[in-house]
């Protein structure tokens, strides 16, 4: 972590709040490290032949438990296992995709492997 950077911690009694404030203002969260545990997901587009990492905790959605809070993440280190519980820190950037959608990427400077879970399923 850079010497003197604002941490931003994300934590479980406020997680889904927190995430949507740094969608919505991440100018805000421009030089700050965020931190934040949950778990690992991993999506692969066989099209892009591309695989996006997910940091993530299971929330309310439009039919019950079936939302998600977190972030898309890039990481150059040992990739977790799916849904290993996993604790991180980095930076973040506004990524445009090819369609000109706005995306928050995580850019991780830690990540760590816990055998200790939090919440895996959060509430505002």
């Amino acid at each position: 972590m850079p010497a003197g950077a604002k941490v931003v911690e994300i934590r479980e009694k406020m997680f889904i709040q927190q995430c949507d404030d740094i969608y919505m203002n991440p100018a805000d969260y421009k030089d700050k490290i965020i931190k934040l545990e949950g778990m690992y997901q991993e999506y692969v587009n066989k099209n892009e032949e591309k695989t996006y990492r997910y940091i993530y905790r299971r929330t309310p959605g439009c039919c019950g438990a079936d939302g998600e809070a977190g972030f898309q993440f890039t990481y150059n280190g040992k990739t977790p296992k799916p849904n290993d519980w996993i604790k991180v820190a980095g930076t973040i950037e506004v990524v445009k995709d090819s369609t000109g959608y706005e995306n928050v990427i995580l850019h991780l400077t830690e990540l760590e492997v816990s055998d200790k879970r939090g919440a895996e399923f959060v509430t505002y």
